[in-house]
């Protein structure tokens, strides 16, 4: 497993976002001790400090995920990055799991509707 994954169960992930956004959840760590705190938005100024930078990522997420099963049956997961420069059909792609789409696997959609070679 790699240092990054981790599972995170569907009904924790927020479907829509908050009516206002200082009510969006907010998760704290305390690097030094490594510990967590739930916080709201509202509320992250007690958790700046003279110095620090605030980040904001105003990026959207497209919708191009898609699922796909192995000749075996197995699940994988796709996540359709970026087109890859003059490739026409030919996408940077994240699999998971990833051993599973290696060059040349054939994978398909469960009603065979779409079919692709990695």
């Amino acid at each position: 497993m790699r240092l990054l994954d981790y599972e995170l169960p569907e009904a924790l992930i927020a479907q829509q976002p908050a009516a206002k956004r200082e009510d969006s959840r907010l998760l704290v760590v305390d690097r030094a001790s490594g510990g967590l705190a739930d916080a709201r938005f509202a509320d992250i100024g007690r958790w700046l400090e003279s110095g620090d930078v605030l980040v904001v990522n105003e990026t959207r997420v497209r919708p191009a995920r898609l699922v796909v099963r192995r000749p075996t049956g197995g699940r994988v997961e796709l996540l359709f990055v970026r087109p890859t420069p003059g490739g026409g059909e030919r996408w940077r792609v994240l699999a998971k799991p990833a051993k599973h789409a290696s060059a040349g696997a054939r994978l398909a959609t469960a009603n065979g509707a779409l079919a692709l070679e990695v």
